[in-house]
């Protein structure tokens, strides 16, 4: 859904002349979306996209990395809220 977010920033720019970094989906080890956003000659298509279940039970991160990630949410939701 990030880079969903971020095409459609993208698109909303009246001018683009420089990439958008947005193309790194190739980099990670999968998706959580069954029709990914991917470039084609340079382009994401803008789109909407849904979360496939499956895919997302697959990518789950379980035990100690899991309490890391939930961890570092409260510790940036406590600086935010200035707490």
């Amino acid at each position: 859904m990030g880079i969903r977010a971020g095409v459609a920033l993208a698109a909303a720019l009246p001018e683009l002349p420089y990439a958008c970094g947005l193309g790194t989906l190739s980099l990670m080890e999968g998706d959580v979306i069954g029709d990914p956003l991917k470039p084609q000659d340079g382009f994401i298509e803008v789109r909407d996209v849904a979360v496939d279940r499956g895919l997302l039970e697959e990518f789950a991160v379980t035990g100690q990395r899991r309490d890391w990630w939930l961890d570092r949410i409260r510790r940036t939701y406590g600086l935010l809220a200035g707490n």
